[in-house]
């Protein structure tokens, strides 16, 4: 794998936060974009649970700051309510790519 595949993931959402994407953060120096964060939806210690890679673009969420910070410090509904809204967003996604998993389980996981 690459040392670019966060970046390139980062790229591919067009550097904009998944969760609202009018969410702005501040240019960053090293890239002249703005800065954005990748995240990974089911955390990679759960890998030993599936047969394919966790650390694959359909798992790695572009997000804000503000928003990469709540799903993982917030109130715990709020976290719940996110990670149900990236759920919708990615549940194809990740099928495609053999990460077969129910949206209970995917927040269950989150939390």
């Amino acid at each position: 794998r690459s040392t670019l595949f966060p970046y390139t993931t980062l790229f591919r959402s067009a550097l904009a936060c998944e969760i609202d994407a009018t969410h702005k953060s501040f240019i960053a120096e090293s890239t002249q974009q703005m800065y954005m964060e990748g995240h990974h939806a089911i955390p990679l210690h759960f890998q030993p649970q599936f047969e394919n890679s966790l650390d694959v673009y359909a798992n790695i969420v572009c997000l804000c700051p503000l928003c990469h910070k709540q799903i993982h410090h917030g109130l715990k509904q709020d976290r719940i309510q996110l990670m149900n809204m990236i759920y919708e967003l990615r549940a194809e996604r990740l099928n495609k790519s053999g990460i077969h998993i129910d949206q209970m389980d995917f927040v269950q996981m989150a939390l």
